[in-house]
């Protein structure tokens, strides 16, 4: 499963920037898109529907995340980089040993325990 080509096709939808993450779960993996919204904007069913909808006609029916989740920010070092392992590791129950090398730390505190990832 090609993350890169699930971020590129995601990537033009417009009003929201995401993070792509698989997890481990049930003896398999899925795919668990982060998506962050632009202010004023929500995730209503039917973004999701078309968020889907893009992704399964212009990637691939497997690259279609089995979850789609609402975050208020994403992680990024202090240049400006998406921090992906972090959230791995979050999601997968580890710690996150490197958090002074975020620009914004707190951003990771809603990636904990979140209840989506229980079901």
């Amino acid at each position: 499963m090609g993350k890169d080509k699930l971020r590129r096709h995601s990537r033009k939808q417009e009003n929201y920037c995401k993070d792509a993450e698989t997890q481990n779960w049930e003896g398999d993996q899925r795919i668990i898109l982060f998506v962050k919204l632009a202010e004023g904007h929500g995730l209503t069913d039917d973004l999701a529907a078309k968020i889907k909808k893009t992704l399964r006609e212009k990637a691939s029916p497997r690259h279609v995340p089995a979850k789609i989740i609402e975050i208020p920010d994403i992680p990024y070092t202090l240049n400006m980089k998406k921090v992906e392992s972090a959230v791995t590791n979050l999601i997968h129950g580890r710690p996150v040993l490197n958090r002074d090398v975020l620009m914004n730390p707190q951003s990771l505190n809603y990636y904990e325990n979140l209840p989506e990832l229980q079901s």
